[in-house]
């Protein structure tokens, strides 16, 4: 999960390959903590920051479980992007 405002963080992490259930708490409790009264949306900024986590995922897995893999973004803002 990342957040952007005039900041990107990453706040779970990055990849898992196997969740557990205290990764599953976690990523909830992170989830209800998004909400933010910064002035700025820097969506730019989260969308490279996922990609370079998709591309740092990648170049680690071997040929054969890469070409079976699949990712998924859900992007998700309030506001008008800044800048």
């Amino acid at each position: 999960m990342i957040t952007f405002h005039s900041s990107i963080n990453d706040i779970t992490g990055g990849f898992k390959p196997d969740f557990t259930a205290q990764d599953v708490v976690d990523l909830t409790t992170a989830a209800l903590s998004l909400q933010s009264n910064a002035a700025q949306t820097n969506y730019e900024g989260a969308v490279d920051a996922a990609f370079q986590l998709l591309v740092s995922d990648m170049r680690a897995t071997d040929d054969k479980k890469r070409s079976r893999s699949k990712y998924v973004v859900i992007f998700l803002s309030d506001g008008m992007p800044n800048p």
